[in-house]
This record gives C-alpha cells, structure tokens and sequence, in this order.
C-alpha cells in the first residue's frame, strides 16, 4: 500500500462542507462542553493540518434568537429547555442550518448557530424510527433514510411530507426492474436521470428509485467481495467523478462512476492508520479528498482522490480530540464563523470537519481543517 505522510504537505481544498453538530444535556440542565481543546494533527514539528475545537453534549433552546453566535449554544441557561442528542449518527448542512439523525431518540434535531436555537425537527406528518442519514437535494428538499422503518423520506424544508418508498411501495408501483427482497436504506445520493440512488444495505447493493412515483428504477453492484461487489455497505457520498461506499465486510471504499460501474477501490484491511478496520461514515471534499470515519480505529482517515493515505486525526478517548465509535461526518464552511473563538492563533480554518459518537456520552467532535503557519505557537 502506497502510504503518503503529510509532514509538511501543502494541499488545498476548497469548498468542502461541514457538518457541524451539538449534542445535548438533559432538560433542565445547564448545556455541558466535554472540552475545549487545542490539539493539531499531525503532532509538532509537522505542519498542523487539522485542529481539534471542541465536544458539544448539549444545546440550549434559546428564544430570543439574540447573543452572540456560540454562547448559549456552548453555555446555555438553566432556564432555558434542552434537547437531548442521545446516539447522533448522520448529519447535513443546510442553510447554515446542522441537522442531525438520532437513532436512539428517533429523530431529526436541527442546530441553528445564527439564532442560537436547536430544536427537534418539525414534521408533523412523519414518525421517525431509527433515522440514519440524511442529505439534502439541489431543489432543497430532504431525503431522510430510516432503517427502522424501512424507508427513505423525501420532505420539504419545514418538514413537510412530500412521499415515501419503503418495500410495499416498490413492490406496489409499476416497476420493470428486478425488486429487492429486502429494505434497509442506510444513504442516498443523486442517481442519474434524477433518479435517487440509495444504498440498501440488507440486499448489499444501491437501488435507484423515483422518489416521486416510487418506481424502482434498477440497482448496481450485488453482495461479495470481488471488486466492485459490496457486503454490509453504510454510508455513500458523491465524488467528483462518482459515487463512493464504506464498506464494512470487505473493510474498504468501493467507487461506482455516474453509471454505476465499478471503479475501483480504496482502503486495505488492517488495524492500524492507512488501513481500513471498519468504515462508517464517509465525505468528500472539493479538492477529492475522502475522510472515513473508522469506528474501530476511532479515528478519520484521509485519502487522497488516488487512494493514497494522507492523515488520520482522533483516537479512542473522551477529550481533546478523541473520538469513541465515530459513525457520521460531514463536513461545512458556512459554520465556520461560529467557531472562530476555538481557533488556535497561526492556524488558517479553511472549514469544519463535524464527527457524531456512537459511544459514551452522545456528542459530536468538532475539527477545523485548514494549515498551521510556519513558526506559529502551538494550540493550548
């Protein structure tokens, strides 16, 4: 395997998305912040790549929509109610908006940093079950996977019902295509011809589907693990020049091109940073480069659009930077202003980078990616 250290290496991206994210503190409570660190990866005397901010738990409802854009988000008030993250997994920004799928609590919590507000997700026309991931559409609108009940959701931005597949719908409509004997819709990306393309992980392969009749369309790739095959697959995201898929099984990133060949893959098996043990959550950025949130290793990876290892940051523990089961990332520049006060002094924050935990305490770690300047004091 070809291994790239990044001492010193000078990449560039730009305009890649971060998720931001806060989870929370019980009602009546004050919100908690784990820590508010400073740690750089990779460690002196490397050029700082990537900062570690801080570990929100908790988020308070403020109702005057005033204050500074941190504050009471950070800090909260007693008064105040809160809302309870409990097991976040995956996340999307929208409108300088995070919003984030809770499988334990069952729902969709929404973090508006401008107006210091974080409340669960008003649809009043849909019962969540276990919400996995969540992505929003050119046209706005959101499509919503929930492997609880067997569905993608498509909704408006105020969390309007506008349809849903689940198997009785496909099985139901007028479809020409092979049918899935199972539905476990775990991601979802834009398909061709505007279809949705949504990653099945009980058939371990990507079904397309007209959100708007409900009409499957057909599916690539099928279980295994010769190339281009997939085995307990759990997260999807687009790539410049496709489709990429953590995983789990085969232990690797799997690409499909815009017609969903095969295209490679990414990764080797192996318990250590530039391997792969067990990839969740995946993003990309900009420049092409993909981050892996590895819930075994606890930490992200990043490759580079060759498939060649660039860094890892994270690791298994509580604070400052550690990461316990990391599962969804997403990534988000439009944020960035509401963390400018975590930002350590000599390092440029070109984004953030938002990991939800799937142990301990729910929360989700927030990074800032970006280049430390030569001769700058360290965080701390």
């Amino acid at each position: 395997m070809n291994v790239r250290l990044i001492r010193g290496f000078t990449w560039s991206t730009q305009g890649a998305l971060a998720g931001v994210a806060a989870a929370l503190a019980g009602c009546g409570q004050s919100v908690q912040v784990t820590s508010i660190g400073g740690k750089m990866y990779p460690e002196a005397p490397a050029v700082a790549r990537v900062q570690f901010l801080t570990s929100l738990t908790g988020a308070a409802d403020a109702r005057d929509g005033g204050g500074s854009s941190l504050g009471k988000l950070l800090l909260g008030a007693p008064s105040e109610p809160l809302t309870r993250l409990s097991k976040p997994y995956g996340m999307a920004v929208h409108d300088g908006r995070l919003y984030v799928c809770d499988v334990a609590e069952g729902d969709v919590f929404i973090f508006d940093f401008a107006a210091d507000r974080c409340t669960a997700w008003n649809h009043p026309d849909v019962r969540f079950g276990k919400p996995v991931a969540i992505r929003f559409r050119h046209d706005g609108n959101a499509e919503v996977c929930d492997v609880g009940a067997g569905k993608i959701f498509l909704l408006s931005p105020g969390g309007r019902l506008i349809s849903s597949v689940g198997l009785d719908t496909l099985q139901s409509a007028d479809s020409t295509s092979g049918l899935p004997e199972r539905f476990k819709p775990v991601a979802s990306v834009t398909g061709p011809d505007g279809a949705t393309a949504v990653l099945n992980a009980a058939a371990h392969r990507i079904e397309l589907i007209d959100m708007a009749s409900g009409r499957h369309l057909g599916a690539w790739s099928g279980p295994g693990s010769e190339a281009g095959r997939l085995f307990a697959p759990t997260a999807m995201t687009d790539a410049a020049d496709g489709i990429v898929v953590s995983d789990v099984m085969n232990r690797r990133l799997v690409r499909f091109d815009r017609g969903g060949r095969p295209a490679g893959v990414i990764g080797e098996p192996g318990d250590a940073p530039g391997y792969i043990a067990h990839p969740k959550g995946v993003a990309t950025d900009d420049a092409g480069a993909l981050y892996v949130a590895d819930s075994a290793l606890q930490i992200v990876e990043m490759f580079d659009g060759s498939g060649d290892f660039l860094m890892s940051f994270g690791g298994p523990e509580e604070t400052d930077g550690g990461l316990l089961s990391p599962a969804g990332i997403c990534l988000d520049r439009s944020c960035l202003p509401h963390f400018k006060k975590h930002i350590a002094p000599g390092f440029d924050a070109e984004y953030l980078i938002f990991v939800s935990n799937q142990m301990g305490p729910g929360r989700i770690s927030v990074y800032a990616f970006g280049q430390g300047r030569p001769g700058a004091a360290p965080a701390g």
